[in-house]
């Protein structure tokens, strides 16, 4: 895949319908597997289909891979998290509160037990509360994140809501960059703070500048759908991050997640590393790391 638009992404204004879709028609997406079938889907209904680009989350091909409507699944979730509510401090709560107010820009699919969020904000809300116990994290002491493999860009969106204000990395397909850069540059917590959010689909732009400080290293389901190669070639970079937060399931197609991530474990000699089960999401596993004093 070309990514030559990178170096003058700012002259589009990708707030604008028009000039997101002639964006969208200039991205090359060569031959590959199902994941470049898949954004090639991606790139041709936001190109002719009639659904408004306000409304991209009602495409079938982004429902699929970003934004399915898992209404089972999310009742469970709000259920966990209204069980939750009850260990958790006042200031807690209220941002519990505030997060599943999800965005109105993209049309999410809202869940009908819980019609002020989506079926996909509930579930990023209960993963980032299982990220902020398990690393007993204040976003506002961070001083960068990274994400690898941003979705639609929701969990970015989220982690600036709960108070973060720093720079934010977030690497993937050409494609799926733009479709982030949209979407966080229409929507609340986001909108002011576009300029902090640096969007990579350049391998080697990935360590540029050099990650140091009280930094987070976020992959929630991309990781442990990426190849072996690429993951491998990522290890270095994942081990100067001082907190991980990756989220996997069991296996992808021939892939032993589990055996993967415990031998991961491993390597990052510097880091304190635990796998816990995701007791809502049955063969899902949360992989947190912290690195030792």
């Amino acid at each position: 895949i070309l990514y030559s638009w990178l170096m003058n992404r700012r002259e589009i204004n990708l707030g604008d319908s028009f000039e997101l879709r002639k964006k969208i028609a200039s991205i090359h997406i060569g031959e590959g597997n199902e994941w470049i079938q898949m954004l090639k889907q991606i790139q041709k209904d936001l190109i002719s289909s009639s659904i408004p680009s306000s409304r991209f989350l009602k495409h079938k091909s982004i429902q699929g891979p970003m934004h399915p409507n898992q209404q089972y699944l999310a009742t469970k979730y709000i259920d966990a998290l209204c069980l939750h509510s009850s260990n958790l401090t006042a200031d807690e709560n209220y941002l519990l509160n505030n997060l599943l107010v999800d965005e109105k820009f993209g049309s999410p699919n809202i869940c009908y037990a819980f019609p002020q969020s989506s079926t996909q904000n509930i579930q990023h809300v209960y993963h980032l509360f299982r990220l902020r116990r398990y690393l007993n994290m204040d976003f506002k002491e961070i001083s960068s994140i990274f994400e690898f493999g941003g979705g639609y860009g929701n969990f970015c969106r989220l982690i600036y809501k709960s108070g973060y204000d720093k720079n934010y990395r977030i690497f993937d397909f050409e494609l799926m960059n733009t479709i982030q850069r949209y979407y966080l540059s229409n929507s609340n917590y986001t909108r002011e703070n576009i300029s902090k959010i640096e969007f990579i689909s350049i391998k080697d732009e990935i360590e540029k500048p050099e990650v140091s400080g009280n930094n987070l290293f976020i992959a929630t389901w991309s990781l442990s759908e990426s190849p072996l190669e690429l993951r491998n070639s990522l290890r270095n970079l994942i081990s100067k991050y001082k907190f991980i937060f990756i989220s996997f399931q069991d296996r992808f197609y021939d892939i032993d997640n589990i055996s993967y991530f415990n031998e991961f474990s491993n390597y990052l000699s510097d880091h304190t590393v635990k796998i816990h089960r995701c007791e809502l999401f049955v063969g899902n596993y949360y992989f947190v790391a912290e690195r030792k004093l």
